[in-house]
């Protein structure tokens, strides 16, 4: 079903940035942000998202030696919840002050430890 808003809403409502699930924006009005809301189509998140870039330098020479394994990207992004999927003490000490986005260096050393791979 297509949510559509009339024309001077389209052009002088009240604009609003809106994060989809593919980490891409999209530039919406409120109306149709309500629209989609009492039509099922669109649920707000409560819960504060952080958008995390991965690196894993050694993912390909682990692709190359595990063939058996998931394949994995050197780089990955991936959007977790403060709180549940990281700690906020975390993301307050590691986010980047202009895009606020966390950057995480996989560390698959032994001396690592189980969450040092985490920031």
């Amino acid at each position: 079903m297509k949510t559509s808003v009339n024309f001077w809403d389209w052009l002088f409502g009240e604009k609003i940035s809106i994060q989809l699930s593919d980490g891409s924006y999209r530039m919406v009005t409120q109306k149709w942000i309500e629209q989609m809301e009492q039509q099922g189509l669109m649920k707000k998140i409560e819960k504060e998202v952080v958008t995390v870039h991965i690196l894993d330098p050694l993912s390909d020479f682990l692709n190359k030696v595990a063939s058996d394994t998931e394949q994995q990207d050197h780089y990955r992004q991936e959007f977790w919840v403060i709180g549940e999927d990281v700690p906020t003490e975390m993301v307050q000490k590691f986010r980047d002050p202009v895009t606020g986005d966390v950057y995480v260096l996989m560390d698959r050393s032994k001396s690592a430890g189980e969450h040092r791979d985490l920031l």
